[in-house]
């Protein structure tokens, strides 16, 4: 089935379509040909939408750099190694946590349960629903 035998174009924003069918179903698809995904709910696709567009961070309110405060983590030994744990706030409000270690992987960053490798203040933001302006 190509784009055009999907539908109209329901919604667009940054080069990606939500497309609706004759059945009901609602399609994701970027201008570029890439498949972002199918659903019959179109809160679903809406959603779906603004997450491959990358537009749902327009939505979260701006934070600059200089709003998050860190708090150093005291520095421990641990087998051969040492490691600091140092904690994120933005007004006042646990976001977040980076783990520094002196070998292997470096740099942790936390939020929650999640964590991704290396230094991520924007993920960290994101993840707390903010996005990071400059």
């Amino acid at each position: 089935m190509t784009v055009k035998e999907r539908g109209e174009p329901v919604m667009e924003k940054n080069g990606w379509q939500l497309l609706k069918d004759g059945s009901g179903g609602f399609w994701v698809i970027c201008t570029n040909g890439s498949f972002g995904g199918f659903t019959t709910n179109e809160e679903a696709a809406k959603s779906l939408l603004l997450e491959k567009s990358g537009a749902i961070e327009e939505t979260f309110p701006p934070v600059k750099p200089d709003e998050v405060k860190v708090l150093p983590g005291k520095k421990l030994n641990n087998f051969g190694y040492w490691y600091r744990v140092d904690q994120f706030s933005l007004n006042g409000k646990p976001i977040g946590q980076v783990q520094v270690r002196s070998k292997g992987t470096k740099v942790i960053t936390k939020v929650g349960d999640k964590a991704c490798i290396g230094y991520d203040l924007k993920w960290m933001l994101r993840e707390n629903g903010f996005r990071l302006v400059v």
